[in-house]
């Protein structure tokens, strides 16, 4: 990209993202540079605070700014029910759209060998030793409708 440096390297940043190419990427930030330079700057501190502040609930494994994520900390919520989901996001939506009041597990992914995505890299030792504990009567494993998702929850099973 000829012209400035800085803007080369914002486009480049903002390709990490899912789905935006060098296009999109570009489109963005020239819009952010043009016409929305509060936005930008509110989007880099959000950005900054959220990388440093937020983290997985030490329970559930769900992203969270505390150690303890407010699903599980909430008393009110079904604790002998447990959903295994691959992501944080598949609890959002679980939560939105369901009136499911159990406890989660997030396996953080799926089992995929070609990737080397092994069981010990989604947690299944915690998710074991939360089993073991015995205050789980129902297990509920909502994996994502895809290969990978289908072996995750086969093993599981």
């Amino acid at each position: 990209m000829s012209g400035s440096r800085l803007i080369g390297r914002l486009v480049e940043s903002l390709r990490c993202l899912p789905g935006v190419g060098p296009k999109s990427a570009q489109r963005m930030a020239y819009y952010l540079l043009e016409n929305n330079r509060d936005g930008g700057r509110q989007l880099a501190e959000i950005l900054g605070l959220a990388m440093d502040k937020v983290g997985n609930c030490s329970e559930c494994r769900t992203l969270s700014e505390d150690a303890i994520c407010a699903l599980c900390a909430n008393n009110r919520r079904d604790r002998s029910k447990l959903c295994v989901v691959e992501t944080p996001a598949d609890v959002h939506a679980l939560e939105q759209s369901t009136g499911y009041q159990g406890l989660y597990f997030v396996l953080m992914g799926h089992l995929s060998p070609l990737d080397g995505i092994e069981p010990q890299e989604l947690g299944l030792t915690t998710l074991e030793q939360r089993l073991a504990e015995g205050s789980i009567s129902e297990m509920i494993i909502a994996t994502n409708p895809t290969v990978e998702g289908d072996a995750t929850a086969h093993y599981l099973a």
